[in-house]
């Protein structure tokens, strides 16, 4: 793949725009993420959405080969380094850009937190399908429940959130056979809802949540992960979909 990548002008905001300034640095929820979605993937991982590369790094050290992938070029190009990693730009609203990522052929694809942003899912889905056109598995995780949408969605650029039926629709529209869903966070759950919707913040701003994100990452991630087996049939602050073509 090409490893300098342009960056259009895209409406909305993108890359680095659409995190809180305190998310890179919360490591022990990204390995707490990792560790739900790493087992159903393959060796060759296309990754959509690779903003910091935290994902990108955990991938090359379970020796899986990478095509790290996002809308923000600039963020792209830093991901250069190890012989295992490719990078493209990708833009889930631009067919081409889909099919030139799909020759990659992927074995997995793997989309954290990026589908949300996109308001014809099922098409961008649907590309994905055709142009991978081989045995391959997508694992999605986006945000969860539209009752906890709020200020932070819209300043992140979020059009919608997902329950388990909703995501399951939009793959099954799109041509996918949907092996499992989930929910994931339960605690991050019920303090998004508190933050974005009972008790949000005089200055409605994505970095309002830095500190919420610092305590969160410090004490809560195992508490949260505890408790995944208990809630994941029915609440999470993010939901998962595994499906294959």
């Amino acid at each position: 793949m090409d490893r300098r990548a342009a960056n259009p002008p895209t409406p909305g905001p993108i890359g680095a725009r659409t995190m809180s300034g305190a998310l890179p640095q919360a490591l022990r929820y990204h390995r707490y993420l990792y560790s739900r979605v790493s087992p159903f993937l393959g060796r060759r991982v296309w990754e959509i959405g690779a903003g910091h590369g935290q994902y990108t790094s955990m991938l090359l050290d379970d020796a899986r080969a990478v095509l790290a992938t996002d809308i923000d070029g600039d963020l792209v190009s830093r991901l250069a380094g190890p012989r295992a990693l490719s990078i493209a730009r990708v833009d889930l609203t631009d067919e081409s850009t889909i099919a030139a990522c799909a020759a990659w052929r992927p074995d997995s694809v793997l989309c954290l937190n990026v589908l949300e942003h996109i308001d014809q899912d099922r098409r961008a889905l649907a590309w994905m399908r055709e142009h991978i056109g081989h045995t391959c598995r997508a694992v999605f995780l986006t945000p969860a429940f539209s009752a906890l949408f709020g200020f932070m969605d819209r300043e992140a650029g979020h059009v919608r959130r997902y329950t388990r039926t909703s995501l399951r629709s939009v793959f099954d529209d799109a041509g996918w056979t949907v092996e499992s869903d989930f929910y994931l966070n339960a605690i991050g759950g019920a303090g998004w809802f508190v933050r974005n919707r009972v008790l949000p913040p005089r200055e409605q701003i994505l970095d309002s949540a830095n500190d919420d994100i610092r305590f969160f990452d410090r004490w809560l991630v195992p508490v949260t992960s505890a408790l995944d087996p208990v809630f994941r049939a029915w609440f999470g602050q993010s939901v998962v979909v595994v499906a294959s073509i």
